[in-house]
């Protein structure tokens, strides 16, 4: 179920969607609470969010859990689930860091079971 929280960080992502006539429609509110991540996806898709062109200079995990509020430790377990699904490129050394895929080649469903695996998001098509 879709809480206050979760409205409000979705308006925070997509602020040309007015939330509230998308509640006030029943039928489109249906639909989109139909589309339930676990918080650790949000943290996965705040990750991304923050990191830069894939053509640009790589960030370091604690740069990026530090702008997307969430701890190195556990940002630094996302990264690890969302470079095996091939979402991020890391690098370790002096010049490492992580790079995303480009932006229009990643999507929600990607991310999702990058995180949550393949079983979990299987009736998705």
């Amino acid at each position: 179920m879709l809480n206050i929280q979760g409205i409000v960080y979705l308006q925070s992502l997509t602020p040309e969607v007015d939330v509230t006539t998308l509640i006030a429609s029943t039928s489109r509110f249906t639909d989109f609470i139909m589309l339930s991540l676990s918080t650790t996806t949000g943290y996965a898709i705040r990750a991304l969010s923050c990191l830069g062109p894939s053509d640009g200079p790589p960030m370091l995990v604690k740069d990026i859990a530090a702008q997307s509020d969430v701890s190195n430790f556990y940002l630094a377990k996302i990264i690890s689930r969302l470079s095996e699904a091939g979402l991020v490129k890391s690098q370790r050394g002096y010049s490492g860091g992580i790079h995303a895929r480009p932006a229009e080649q990643i999507s929600l469903l990607d991310v999702s079971r990058a995180i949550e695996g393949e079983e979990r998001t299987q009736s998705c098509r």
